[in-house]
């Protein structure tokens, strides 16, 4: 029940934050294109706050995804399939390919974003936004969510397979 509390409240972060930059990066595109359209202003930081706003509805939507078990899948070849098979491929697969996926990327993007930090690397372009390893940093912690969100639905699977036996 702590697992199920834990990741509903994971799922409710991300599903609203990825939301909420949809919306922000909807808004900055928007002044983005009246300010150099129709005013004939380029801002380089919103151009890249728009970056980085799309970036992050793509680091944090990736869990939302897959607690929400929306994520990427050969679904037309499983829907034909009973509940315990796609139950059992959901295991394996988050067993096989989602969490050796994530472990393998996680030490380069903590490398990563720890570099960044440590330069206080800014934007290369005049005019940019300062702090770069923030929206660096938020690789790594996509992917500890989707670290948390695969180990909590495999034990969940595996719990609710138990239950059926």
């Amino acid at each position: 029940m702590i697992l199920h509390a834990f990741l509903r409240k994971i799922k409710s972060f991300t599903t609203t934050a990825s939301a909420l930059f949809v919306l922000i990066n909807v808004l900055i595109v928007t002044v983005n294109v009246l300010l150099r359209y129709v005013f004939d202003i380029g801002i380089v930081a919103l151009q890249e706050l728009e970056w980085w706003s799309y970036s992050l509805i793509f680091l944090l939507g990736a869990t939302a995804t897959f607690l929400e078990d929306r994520h990427v899948r050969i679904d037309i070849l499983i829907q034909h399939l009973s509940p315990s098979i796609r139950e059992k491929i959901t295991l394996y697969g988050t067993l096989i390919f989602l969490l050796p996926f994530c472990f393998a990327l996680l030490p380069s993007a903590l490398r990563f974003a720890w570099n960044s930090f440590l330069i206080s690397e800014q934007s290369s372009d005049p005019g940019g936004m300062p702090a770069v390893y923030l929206i660096k940093a938020a690789i790594p912690l996509s992917l500890v969510l989707l670290i948390i969100a695969g180990i909590g639905t495999f034990v969940q699977t595996r719990l609710r397979a138990q239950k059926k036996q």
